[in-house]
């Protein structure tokens, strides 16, 4: 696994790249958490995560209650076709807000963020 961050002004922008397992999982969390510190919201690019299994899906689960714990939020985009049968499996496609890709989950971070801000 992988991880490559990137920032959008107040967007994280994390690719996730391999297999995000077990194995992996708690390195998985140690680099998330640092992202989390630079930024409130993220968007996992999973575009290049072939497989995750349910503790890596646990992870991501994990991430998103540190997140919106903090007022922040976290979008998915580009789910692969494996990991996306355990999303659908697990019913975790009721958790996350799922796009098809990262453009599209800015897009909507942004607007969510904008909205929230003129609300204020």
């Amino acid at each position: 696994m992988d991880l490559d961050f990137k920032k959008d002004n107040d967007i994280g922008i994390i690719k996730i790249s391999g297999r995000l397992v077990v194995s992996n999982a708690r390195e998985f969390k140690e680099n998330i958490n640092k992202y989390i510190e630079q930024s409130r919201f993220l968007v996992l690019d999973l575009t290049d995560m072939d497989y995750i299994d349910s503790l890596g899906l646990g992870s991501l689960i994990n991430c998103y209650k540190s997140i919106t714990e903090n007022d922040g939020d976290l979008y998915i985009a580009g789910l692969q076709s494996k990991p996306k049968t355990l999303f659908q499996i697990t019913k975790a496609y009721l958790i996350f807000s799922i796009f098809d890709n990262v453009e599209e989950a800015i897009a909507s971070l942004k607007q969510k963020i904008f909205s929230a801000v003129s609300q204020s």
